[in-house]
């Protein structure tokens, strides 16, 4: 364990002490402050004791029980708490899972139908946030797209951390080559941070894109166990471009949004704000109801057909974004071993420090070492091969 996650360690246990004391006195989600990925394992402890108070001798499924008390103290019309209300109700049902900590919640439940609520209360919490921004941010002179700045908002530490990591290589050798522009395309980010931010500010205005990323959206949410890939494709013809829509602009969680959707508001004419805010709804949508269809269908539908032998993971960012790479490296003409180790070099770097964060946060929520961002990780690097390989062939 090196000592960069040695001070994360750290300094999740400070940040966790001090949020767990604001929340002694409250009940409820939306009276909690604010919950993040660094405060969530303190959080989790409050929340866990509230809810099993809230439900006991209460009768009702889990998932009726978790709504109810989801919308305890919740009070839509206060406009001032609504965003932070949306957010944590989303984010918390989408935490429990992600961190695999459901059956320390919920005995019997249908866990399609809890990430199915999660995809709900995510639109909820878009559809708030654009209205806070709305509100709220002041305009300002107008900006070409590819001026605006990406700042990783509230994560100034990580951003910091990313480049002690992820240093630029700098030989001439084309393996070196090849990796450095797998690191430019990625704008040198990790998972903190959104990817490929410039690859997609080229494309936000893009309303071809637009109607292809909602086409996209529209087919997982009627379709009922058909493969995601190729039935996408009648939505986007050239693979090329689907690999644009879910490598780059579906790999993002909210990223994107987190990131861009308040300095495009401010930068961007009427028109043009427009399309990117809907863009970066509508594939940040795509990314959570691809794990939801995963999980209800199986993961074999949610990659091309002629690799559903070889896929397990209901997070299909990591093939479809390796094999985003992939495809670019391969139009530079570099050869496919070079391409591969490339397009993979990173992506192993980001599962391998976010499993090490992930047996953290097990440490921290007192569960099995091997849940969460652990369990997956043998699985995912081979997927991210299968990507780079995939990319590199189509």
């Amino acid at each position: 364990m090196n000592k960069h996650f040695i001070f994360i360690f750290m300094s999740l246990m400070v940040l966790n002490i001090a949020y767990a004391k604001k929340d002694l006195v409250e009940s409820g989600i939306c009276k909690l402050a604010k919950i993040t990925p660094s405060n969530y394992p303190f959080k989790f402890r409050r929340i866990q004791k509230q809810y099993k108070k809230f439900v006991h001798k209460k009768k009702g499924s889990p998932l009726a029980l978790w709504k109810a008390y989801l919308n305890l103290n919740s009070h839509p019309q206060k406009k001032t708490s609504n965003l932070k209300c949306s957010w944590n109700k989303f984010i918390a049902t989408d935490f429990i899972f992600y961190h695999e900590q459901s059956h320390s919640l919920f005995k019997k439940h249908n866990k399609v139908a809890f990430l199915k609520l999660r995809d709900e209360l995510f639109v909820s919490w878009q559809n708030a946030l654009n209205r806070e921004i709305v509100k709220s941010q002041p305009q300002a002179e107008k900006l070409d797209i590819m001026k605006i700045k990406h700042i990783p908002h509230g994560y100034g530490f990580f951003a910091k951390l990313t480049k002690l990591i992820n240093i630029k290589p700098k030989g001439s050798s084309p393996s070196q080559l090849a990796l450095r522009s797998a690191h430019n395309l990625l704008s040198g980010k990790t998972v903190f941070n959104a990817l490929f931010s410039e690859k997609a500010k080229e494309h936000f205005l893009d309303q071809e894109v637009l109607q292809q990323s909602q086409c996209v959206l529209d087919k997982i949410k009627t379709l009922q166990g058909q493969n995601i890939w190729s039935e996408a494709l009648q939505c986007v013809p050239q693979p090329s471009n689907l690999l644009l829509i879910l490598g780059v602009y579906s790999s993002q969680r909210m990223y994107l949004i987190r990131d861009f959707k308040k300095s495009f508001f401010r930068y961007l004419n009427d028109s043009e704000n427009l399309v990117a805010s809907k863009l970066m709804d509508i594939t940040s949508e795509v990314y959570f109801r691809l794990e939801t269809y995963g999980n209800e269908y199986g993961a074999k539908t949610l990659y091309p057909p002629q690799l559903s032998s070889q896929v397990h993971s209901f997070k299909p960012y990591h093939f479809y974004s390796v094999a985003f790479i992939a495809q670019v490296l391969a139009k530079q003409g570099y050869e496919e071993k070079t391409i591969i180790h490339a397009a993979t070099y990173y992506s192993r770097k980001y599962k391998k420090n976010i499993r090490n964060i992930g047996f953290f946060y097990n440490v921290l929520l007192m569960q099995s070492l091997n849940r969460g961002t652990v369990s997956d990780y043998k699985i995912v690097l081979r997927e991210q091969k299968l990507g780079a390989s995939f990319g590199f062939k189509l």
